[in-house]
């Protein structure tokens, strides 16, 4: 969108952002090899985009530096480097229309990128600057690109929030729409991380529906017969456990303590502990005979069983951010961007976090939300797989209402009690027919 509409939207940001140039010629934008959709305007979505902007209050100078930090993402992707001890830059014109757009100096922001800044623990605070190869710099490279895309999308959404704030007393209606349990051909981080939240959801699910309900009817001394259930709490603490630790933190553990191993290593001495630490767990399994060359494992999540590839997990659960990028976007000539980069490194010793501990932290923080509401849900059945009207997949349906719980939750209800009200208007109504009143 930003490419097909910025001419319209302001002429001459083509040319000074380097945006003259089609989509597929920027690395971060081929990969799917498919820029454009088919149906789909991008420039008039993009002018849709700028007017809904307006509407909820975007300054101008505030869409402009949004779209200048997305331009100079786009820069970022096309820089590539080379070198086995010491990844340098390959391609200096991308790296200096980067620098430019990030109103930093081009040196400096290749010295970010090749290099990795550790800081160490003691009083006086010494920082060390540690090359990297290339591979290593694409991946700090990456990491700037993702924090920036990310930081911007945090204002949007802080800005859009302020601009529908309401300072009276009101209730509110929240709406969460719940991304779907994954299963690739292929699957990696990114989906053990979104199948993890999708395994919490639906421990709230089985909580306020089926056990909550039954809980309920044993709390009131009801005359009730358990309807039996699966519950994935077994499969969450796997995933997330501390005692005895569960697979995020066997892979926090594995990325602090190999620093010097290049990526393929780190993967395999990530599974070995998973081997070692799980082989008695019914809820993972390995690949028979798993010796050196084995790549993947398989979680029975609730949804079915899913199969893990180990290519660069632990490579994307390390936080690749590290103290040099922070300082050089600190030293930007763009007030925007140094607003994005708040952190007071020469007070912070803390530990970075990683990818997995953030994703912990915010379906823990997305939990204790939902768990303060009074929650109703509405469960959508993918009738196929091809995306057809009027086209049922009896085996494909039957599959979903098993796994989501439906079927104990349908009996629950059929057994249970139709009728109910709160206990002061039951009493108020129906106490003076008792033999005594209460």
């Amino acid at each position: 969108q930003l490419l097909a509409g910025i001419s319209q939207y302001n002429p001459g940001m083509m040319d000074e952002f380097g945006l003259n140039r089609s989509a597929s010629s920027f690395h971060y934008l081929s990969q799917g090899q498919c820029p454009t959709i088919e149906d789909v305007d991008d420039r008039a979505e993009f002018m849709v985009v700028t007017s809904a902007m307006r509407t909820i209050g975007f300054t101008d100078s505030e869409m402009n530096s949004m779209f200048q930090i997305l331009a100079a993402i786009l820069h970022l992707g096309d820089i590539q480097f080379e070198g086995e001890t010491l990844g340098r830059v390959r391609n200096r014109e991308a790296l200096e229309f980067a620098a430019f757009l990030l109103g930093v100096d081009g040196s400096y922001l290749e010295m970010s990128l090749n290099h990795k800044s550790i800081q160490s623990g003691s009083a006086r605070g010494t920082q060390f600057n540690v090359p990297q190869n290339a591979f290593q710099a694409g991946g700090i490279r990456d990491a700037l690109a993702k924090t920036l895309y990310s930081r911007v999308f945090d204002f949007i959404v802080v800005k859009i929030n302020s601009s529908m704030v309401y300072s009276g007393k009101t209730n509110v209606i929240g709406v969460l729409d719940i991304y779907g349990f994954e299963i690739f051909d292929r699957n990696s981080f990114e989906q053990f991380c979104i199948n993890y939240v999708n395994e919490r959801l639906q421990q709230i699910f089985i909580d306020l529906t089926v056990r909550g309900e039954q809980k309920e009817y044993h709390d009131e001394g009801l005359k009730w017969k358990d309807i039996s259930f699966f519950d994935n709490k077994v499969v969450c603490e796997l995933i997330e456990a501390k005692a005895p630790p569960g697979i995020f933190r066997v892979l926090d553990d594995t990325c602090k303590t190999a620093h010097a191993l290049d990526s393929n290593t780190v993967d395999s001495k990530f599974l070995e502990r998973l081997i070692r630490q799980f082989t008695d767990n019914q809820y993972i399994e390995f690949p028979s005979g798993t010796g050196a060359g084995a790549t993947q494992f398989t979680i029975k999540h609730y949804a079915g069983d899913v199969t893990y590839d180990i290519d660069e997990f632990c490579f994307k659960n390390n936080d690749n951010l590290y103290i040099s990028l922070v300082q050089c976007m600190q030293t930007s000539s763009v007030s925007f961007i140094v607003s994005l980069f708040p952190e007071n490194l020469a007070n912070d010793k803390s530990t970075p976090s990683t990818a997995g501990f953030k994703i912990r932290e915010s379906a823990n923080y997305l939990v204790k939300r939902l768990s303060a509401c009074t929650p109703h849900y509405i469960r959508c059945i993918k009738s196929n797989d091809k995306k057809l009207p009027m086209t049922f997949n009896e085996s494909r349906v039957e599959h979903q209402v098993k796994y989501l719980g439906l079927l104990e939750n349908v009996k629950v209800k059929r057994s249970g009690y139709a009728y109910r009200h709160f206990t002061d208007v039951f009493v108020q109504r129906f106490g003076p027919i008792c033999d005594t009143p209460p």
